[in-house]
Parts: structure tokens; C-alpha cells; sequence
């Protein structure tokens, strides 16, 4: 589940134009198993030059990709 949440998330991350690299810290923590929040989408977006709204679109992208439209 942990590797499954890691791919979505590098999915969403690519779409999103960011260099994998540069996600270094959240892939980790979403290898790891640990839940995601938006705080962690924001934090990467500010840091690769966007905003809280790009960081709230990949966070509703990431969670429709992990848990399907509820």
C-alpha cells in the first residue's frame, strides 16, 4: 500500500510539472505510510515557486487518486 501510495503521488506530482527530485521529502513520507496532508502539498508547491491554490489542486487530485471520488 505504502509503494502504491508513493506512485500516485509521483504521478500527481509529474503532472503538476514538479522534478521528482525536488520531492524528495514527500515521497518519503508517503513511502513510509505516513497520511499526507495539504500542509505537505503546500509546503513543496511554495518551495518550487507555486501557490496554495496549485498546492490545493494536487492535493484534491492526490486524494481522488487514492481513495476514488467519494
Amino acid at each position: 500500500a505504502n509503494k502504491a501510495q508513493q506512485n500516485i503521488l509521483a504521478s500527481v506530482l509529474e503532472t503538476a510539472n514538479f522534478k521528482i527530485n525536488d520531492a524528495g521529502e514527500i515521497l518519503s513520507k508517503a513511502e513510509s505510510g505516513e497520511k499526507l496532508t495539504l500542509d505537505d502539498f503546500i509546503s513543496i508547491t511554495e518551495k518550487n515557486g507555486g501557490n496554495v491554490t496549485d498546492a490545493t489542486k494536487m492535493f484534491l487530485d492526490y486524494k481522488k487518486r487514492i481513495y476514488g471520488t467519494r
